[in-house]
């Protein structure tokens, strides 16, 4: 993307994470034509002067393959690699499997199912008590109160509790599901 980009554009280079796929964009139209890709082996890049850097810092390879490496993207994930240009602008938006991996709540690793008997008895001592310190919950438990911070933490990420108020007279609500 680097190596190809015009710096002329007042377009700028980016890159788009979504949940279903990753967008790089950059100003200026493809070196090859894109019918050509997959069956033309090496292209030229426009800043061959930053090959070279990315090339002496071993970042990089050589140059002119990169297009073959990127259609691997199929062959690896099997989802489409798909290139679209024009005059002012170049797309390659590589899809990807519609699996959000930082959402707690459908992370199969964060069932309520699976927590550790510290953290049940956290739950229970919170249903008795919502209104129970980090500090209690330590002395009761014979734990750090870092470790009850950090269990703390992880209950209500997951969407088991959630904290009512501040952390001086607030209290704890647990979540039944």
């Amino acid at each position: 993307m680097l190596s190809h980009a015009d710096y002329f554009s007042p377009i700028h280079s980016t890159i788009r994470v979504f949940d279903d796929r990753i967008e790089f964009q950059y100003p200026g139209r493809f070196a090859i034509d894109l019918n050509l890709i997959g069956k033309v082996i090496i292209s030229s890049p426009r800043n061959p002067g930053i090959i070279k850097l990315f090339r002496y810092a071993k970042l990089s390879e050589n140059a002119g393959y990169g297009m073959t490496k990127l259609l691997t993207w199929e062959k690896l994930t099997g989802c489409k690699v798909s290139f679209d240009s024009d005059i002012t602008l170049s797309n390659v938006i590589f899809r990807r499997n519609h699996t959000v991996k930082n959402d707690p709540e459908n992370d199969p690793e964060n069932d309520p199912e699976n927590l550790t008997d510290r953290q049940k008895t956290i739950l229970d001592l919170l249903r008795k008590n919502s209104k129970k310190s980090r500090n209690k919950l330590s002395e009761e438990l014979n734990i750090s109160e870092a470790t009850i911070k950090r269990e703390l933490s992880y209950l209500s990420s997951i969407g088991l509790i959630t904290r009512i108020g501040p952390d001086k007279g607030g209290h704890w609500e647990v979540i039944e599901k």
